[in-house]
């Protein structure tokens, strides 16, 4: 299947769409349309202040659009879109409600260093560059910005990331926030996720031996466990006449990786899945209509009460296992992590006592770059095995509970339609069931549909995209199905690193005073025990909100399902629409184009 298959399949389904006039199935079939014309690819420029991630996006653009700054700023994260049907930069704000307005040039670039609570990020739209069509932009600040005032915001599109472009300016070289930023980002991103890495600014007289770029290489291939491609970028030798630098190298390697064929079919299933929801949207509305007409408003009455009833039994299974559940595990981080903590220091302790007296500056490098790290992995994978163990009971008994009521509710529902057997069949609801039994109500508990996906057969993704988030500002259809708890779990594993941050500056302290050699290892311990202080404090104040949220997701989730399976036979009992019969003939007429062509 290609694109053009994807374009022809969506015009017919579009017929039906347009017999039905449903304003919200109108909207998402205009959504899915933009979306298969116009796929969308995201790649997120990271690295430190100074370590010129803004010149290289002037220099592909080559116009200084974007502000610069040599001094750390805590300025707006900036989205460049490339729009073919834009013809000259356009200045939009994206504000933290979701909503998208229109900024004059001065605004943009006073935001842009000086963003206000209210904003999410800013966008650019500019004309498109050859072979980076649909591409998405993010220049990001430094690393210190990013985690003080952007991390929420970091932590929803780095997942959604295609490629992550990482820039080291040669003269500094690899530093201690590059460490920390370089496994807060490991967290966050798949495992298909390009990571490519931009060494800027270099000498003209650089090769292949050079210190500094092998010294970069084997430290990111370590903290990225793969083989990290890196690029050189040489600086502007002739201040005289400063130009942009072009980089052609870099981003023609992000277009082979953007238009690759196995991204291609990627996204092309991608599509075709929610095309297939879409369809089915649509003939559960045909189907449903059909039923308004047939049905005595006896009947509506009778199948009302069994929504009803079921509507209640969900509110009972929240109200028995989700809530008690989360409010458990809640309550019991606190606890948890300060085992963690009394374990860390144990082991850090140990590593310490190994050392000799002679080896203060070695023993501290080793405590921060391998003992440290390797024991707060260890304790934080603990917690999200435990994390995993008590949500999946969870979900088991969920399933079950859920499962039985809605099986109760299709038995009662059948009961009524005893003369029109061949109809139930085919409605809405009879569908839906099905594939729930079939499949267990785990992959729809657990998904987070707002996120899109290559793994796009959840039922109602889109819909539930389309519901949840208004215009659609910043959403795509290129990665896999989220999975609310992997998506918490990782974000658990990234504050636990971020938190590592407190500890590494709090040891590093004593390096900045004169000590006796006889007296270092007290105080290296006493200075890890407050830097470990101080990540309890902060990881138990995250990870909280991180559960507290997947409480309200999982609260969310089951009642979108509740909802939708009880209003499958709902019927409202004064609707009249005149032309059911003309949407039926066209339900028919669509499936048999469909088979026609295969598609």
């Amino acid at each position: 299947m290609t694109f053009s298959d994807l374009e022809k399949k969506h015009e017919i389904i579009q017929k039906l769409v347009n017999i039905i006039n449903n304003d919200e199935l109108s909207t998402l079939s205009k959504f899915m349309r933009s979306r298969i014309s116009s796929p969308e690819s995201y790649v997120t420029m990271l690295g430190e202040t100074s370590s010129g991630k803004t010149t290289l996006i002037n220099g592909l653009l080559q116009k200084k659009l974007l502000k610069t700054s040599a001094a750390p700023t805590t300025g707006a994260i900036v989205e460049v879109l490339f729009d073919a049907n834009v013809h000259s930069p356009e200045y939009y704000a994206i504000n933290s409600n979701a909503t998208m307005e229109k900024l004059d040039m001065d605004t943009f670039i006073n935001l842009s260093s000086k963003p206000d609570d209210e904003l999410s990020r800013l966008q650019i739209a500019v004309p498109e560059v050859e072979g980076l069509a649909g591409l998405r932009l993010f220049d990001t600040p430094g690393y210190g910005s990013i985690i003080d005032k952007h991390e929420e915001v970091l932590k929803d599109f780095i997942p959604n990331s295609d490629v992550i472009i990482y820039v080291i300016g040669y003269k500094i070289g690899i530093q201690e926030n590059d460490f920390l930023f370089m496994r807060y980002i490991q967290e966050l991103i798949h495992n298909d996720t390009d990571v490519i890495v931009v060494v800027n600014r270099c000498p003209l007289t650089l090769t292949e031996k050079d210190r500094r770029i092998n010294e970069i290489r084997h430290y990111t291939n370590d903290l990225f466990h793969r083989d990290v491609p890196l690029f050189t970028v040489v600086a502007e030798t002739d201040t005289s006449k400063p130009a942009l630098p072009q980089a052609k190298n870099v981003w023609k390697y992000v277009n082979k990786i953007l238009n690759s064929p196995e991204r291609q079919k990627i996204l092309v299933n991608t599509l075709n899945a929610y095309l297939d929801d879409l369809l089915h949207n649509a003939d559960s509305i045909v189907d449903k209509n059909e039923l308004t007409q047939i049905m005595s408003q006896k009947e509506k009455k009778e199948l009302s009460s069994y929504a009803e009833d079921l509507r209640s039994k969900g509110k009972n299974i929240i109200k028995t296992e989700i809530i008690p559940t989360f409010d458990k595990l809640i309550s019991d981080i606190p606890k948890q992590f300060s085992l963690a903590q009394k374990t860390i220091y144990e082991n850090i302790i140990n590593s310490i006592e190994k050392e000799s007296n002679a080896k203060m500056d070695e023993t501290i490098a080793f405590v921060n770059n391998h003992s440290l790290l390797m024991a707060v992995n260890r304790e934080t994978k603990e917690y999200e095995r435990r994390l995993m163990i008590e949500l999946d009971a969870m979900n088991k008994r969920v399933d079950n509970y859920l499962n039985e009521a809605i099986a109760n509710y299709y038995h009662e529902v059948e009961l009524h339609f005893t003369t029109n057997l061949e109809l139930a069949a085919r409605s809405s609801g009879g569908k839906i069931v099905g594939k729930l039994m079939e499949n267990g109500l785990k992959q729809y508990f657990a998904a987070f549909g707002g996120a899109g996906g290559s793994g796009a057969g959840v039922a109602n993704a889109a819909k539930h995209l389309l519901k949840k988030t208004g215009d659609l500002v910043g959403k795509k259809f290129s990665r896999e199905t989220y999975n609310m708890l992997a998506h918490t779990l990782k974000k658990i594993g990234a504050t636990s690193v971020k938190a590592i941050g407190y500890v590494v500056s709090v040891i590093i302290e004593i390096l900045q005073v004169i000590i006796e050699y006889t007296t270092w290892k007290p105080k290296l311990k006493k200075q890890v025990k407050k830097g470990l202080d101080e990540w309890y404090e902060k990881t138990i104040e995250t990870v909280t909100k991180d559960i507290q949220t997947l409480k309200e997701q999982n609260i969310e989730t089951l009642n979108d399902i509740i909802e939708e399976i009880a209003s499958s036979y709902e019927l409202d009992e004064e609707k009249m629409i005149d032309n059911i019969p003309e949407q039926i003939e066209a339900k028919k007429q669509i499936h048999r184009e469909l088979e026609e062509i295969r598609l």
